[in-house]
This record gives C-alpha cells, sequence and structure tokens, in this order.
C-alpha cells in the first residue's frame, strides 16, 4: 500500500509541476482546491494501474488475478481525467466506452497470461 501512496503523490507533484509550467491542459486550475478537483481521476488511474502490474506479476495461481479489474479501471480513470482536462483526442471519449475498452483488455491478458 505504502508504493500506492507513493505513486499517487508522484502523480500529483508532477501534475502540479506541470501546471506551474503551464503545459496546456495541466494550467488551467486555478488554486489548489480546483487544481485537485480536476485531477482527481489520477487516483482511479494509480489503482487500476495498481492492481493491473500484480495482476502480470503474479506467481502460480495468482497470475493474472486482477488484470480485468485494474484494467478497467485503469482505462475509466483516464477517461474522466482526459475529459476534466478538456483534451480533445478527435474522437469522442465516454467513461464508460473507456471501461469496457479496459476490462476487454484485461480478460484478453489473462487469458494469454494465466498459469
Amino acid at each position: 500500500m505504502r508504493k500506492v501512496g507513493s505513486v499517487l503523490l508522484g502523480l500529483f507533484l508532477l501534475a502540479w509541476g506541470l501546471s506551474m509550467l503551464g503545459v496546456p491542459g495541466f494550467a488551467r486550475a486555478g488554486d489548489l482546491v480546483a487544481w485537485l478537483l480536476r485531477l482527481w481521476p489520477l487516483i482511479l488511474v494509480a489503482w487500476g494501474a495498481h492492481h493491473a502490474y500484480q495482476g502480470l506479476l503474479g506467481r502460480g495461481r495468482r497470475r493474472g488475478q486482477g488484470l480485468v479489474f485494474g484494467l478497467a479501471i485503469l482505462g475509466l480513470g483516464l477517461a474522466l481525467l482526459a475529459d476534466n482536462l478538456g483534451l480533445n483526442l478527435g474522437v469522442p471519449l465516454s467513461p464508460f466506452a473507456a471501461l469496457l475498452v479496459g476490462a476487454g483488455l484485461g480478460f484478453l491478458l489473462r487469458a494469454v497470461v494465466s498459469p
């Protein structure tokens, strides 16, 4: 759990530094509270990445566990983060569609890496 906290702190510090440098998308938040409310999906990104990483590194029967959940939450977090930052990727981005894509990738990876 310490690693997850360290990753979250690192992501928030990175985003805060990028906002101070004036990088588009991060620079729109005026004060700290508005900035934190804009970047809360980073928690979902870190949580999903942690579960996916643990699923890929698991040993024996634990291998593949958490991939579906992790990638689904990771996709949801990335979609919400892109929406909050106002990023235009050229395609309409739906959190539900990102959740489905992440879960689909999770099932595919789980089938490949499971013993």
